[in-house]
């Protein structure tokens, strides 16, 4: 065996968000203050890790958000769009073996029409989204429903239509469903941390075992006023996964975000 391993591991996480200063005043809409009509890049992440040794891995990660707004306001016609794209891959080998890639890429769209206030809204949304690791070349979810906001506790319900294609011996499947989300933003003491959780599950109208979940929880511990330390974690289930792999995918990272005030 050769003595010396070599090991380079890079890594950058940067996100970007817009933070309104000075004291939190209470709002007279329901829901919450409308963001500012127009365009925004609410974060932009990048990791990557190199590890070079008895075996080799490369990792990227990517974390986009967007949020387009029209009409700021206090109910219709606020109306706003949310952009959430998440691609990943990872690559596992060593000089003897087959190299081991994990492709997992997600896009979000949301649509929402907010109706007598900021607390509730009508939405359609699209998904689409493709994990090696399950099996899974493309799904592809359409739907439309209702939310409520309430506090930091946010809640909406859908149906959607679903086309799911899959590796062999996987067979394509069209579905139709219901998804049931609930997102809640827990504050952790006085120093601006905080745990953000939510939880996406879709069950299936026309096959029994179809139904999958989303997993999300994402921990922010302000180091300074513009600094963070942030801990995500991801889980994915899909029932119906093709039986040479696996029905559950979880990740987890750790990274340094940057918000300006």
């Amino acid at each position: 065996m050769n003595p010396f391993l070599s090991r380079i591991v890079l890594g950058a996480a940067l996100t970007v968000a817009s933070v309104p200063t000075g004291a939190a005043q209470p709002s007279p809409c329901s829901g919450g203050d409308p963001a500012p009509s127009g365009f925004l890049l609410t974060k932009v992440g990048l990791s990557a890790a190199i590890l070079s040794a008895t075996q080799h891995q490369q990792t990227y990660q990517g974390d986009v958000k967007m949020v387009q707004t029209w009409n700021s306001g206090c109910g219709w016609p606020y109306q706003r769009t949310l952009i959430d794209l998440l691609p990943s891959y990872d690559e596992k080998w060593n000089p003897h073996a087959t190299p081991v890639i994990t492709r997992n890429f997600g896009a979000d769209i949301q649509h929402m029409f907010f109706l007598n206030s900021n607390a509730v809204y009508a939405y359609v949304t699209n998904n689409l989204y493709h994990n090696n690791s399950l099996g899974l070349y493309l799904r592809q979810s359409y739907g439309g429903g209702f939310g409520v906001v309430h506090g930091n506790l946010e809640l909406d319900a859908d149906v959607r239509f679903i086309g799911e294609h899959f590796y062999t011996p996987g067979a394509s499947a069209t579905l139709a469903g219901t998804g049931l989300k609930g997102s809640y933003k827990i504050p952790l003491g006085s120093k601006g941390a905080s745990l953000n959780l939510t939880e996406q599950l879709v069950p299936v109208f026309n096959q029994e075992r179809a139904w999958f979940s989303n997993g999300y929880a994402g921990l922010n511990v302000p180091i300074t006023q513009k600094w963070a330390v942030t801990v995500t974690a991801y889980d994915n289930y899909l029932r119906n996964a093709p039986y040479t792999f696996r029905r559950n995918y979880l990740k987890s990272t750790i990274g340094i975000a940057y918000t300006p005030k």
